[in-house]
């Protein structure tokens, strides 16, 4: 009868020297500085930190200013109500635009009015305000078949009255300098192909002579002015 030899127990000693002989190939070895995966994730790091060094000094250039909640024709009065504030980056901001810093309260109460018309979500120029009272202005609808691609809203332009052809009278000027609010196809079943009907706004004092011309024979022309646009 054979007899096997007793196992002889492993203790937890003897375990761990087992590990330590067995080959360096087989054991874990600590990363060196030329490990392309220790190399990688400095890189890594390094440039994460530079992201987010420039998202946050961008983030500090940005400053506050006031934008039309809606559209504001000229001659509206101006209040609180009709702005939202806005971060942007603009150079020399406080002297080109309207900015919570400028519109104190003692700045609201002053009256301030729209001096030209405003688009919607449109950064609002100190330029197209004004403490002057603006009432006596009354828009003027005209239809416009040509020269209409060089007019726009905030267009500055001159009015003059171009008589019929079978008049010998020379074109006079009717106004100058006055501000186009509005422009709108003229889509009517009686419509001229191109036509646009363009409001004009026009002094109180110059209205009678105006609607005069308009009613006569003839035309009037809108001729853009020197000026280009109001500043």
């Amino acid at each position: 009868m054979n007899i096997s030899a007793p196992v002889k127990p492993v203790s937890a000693e003897a375990s761990v020297d087992d590990l330590w002989s067995q080959p360096a190939a087989m054991r874990l070895r600590k990363p060196g500085w030329r490990d392309p995966r220790l190399i990688i994730g400095v890189i890594l790091m390094a440039l994460g930190i530079g992201i987010g060094s420039i998202v946050v000094s961008s983030a500090s250039n940005t400053v506050s200013v006031y934008v039309a909640k809606g559209a504001l024709p000229a001659g509206q009065a101006l209040g609180p109500e009709d702005v939202l504030t806005q971060q942007v980056r603009i150079p020399d901001h406080q002297a080109t635009y309207l900015t919570p810093e400028i519109a104190t309260q003692y700045w609201w109460n002053e009256g301030p009015r729209i001096a030209r018309s405003i688009g919607p979500g449109e950064v609002i120029p100190l330029a197209a305000l004004t403490n002057a009272n603006i009432h006596d202005l009354r828009p003027v609808v005209f239809t416009v078949t040509t020269g209409i691609d060089h007019i726009s809203v905030g267009s500055v332009v001159d009015l003059w009255h171009v008589s019929d052809v079978n008049s010998e009278d020379r074109p006079r000027e009717l106004a100058a300098g006055l501000e186009v609010s509005a422009i709108s196809d003229d889509a009517g079943p009686l419509s001229i192909s191109g036509a646009a009907s363009v409001t004009v706004l026009v002094p109180i004092s110059q209205l009678e002579e105006v609607l005069n011309a308009k009613s006569s024979a003839g035309s009037i022309e809108l001729v853009q002015h020197l000026r280009g646009e109001r500043q």
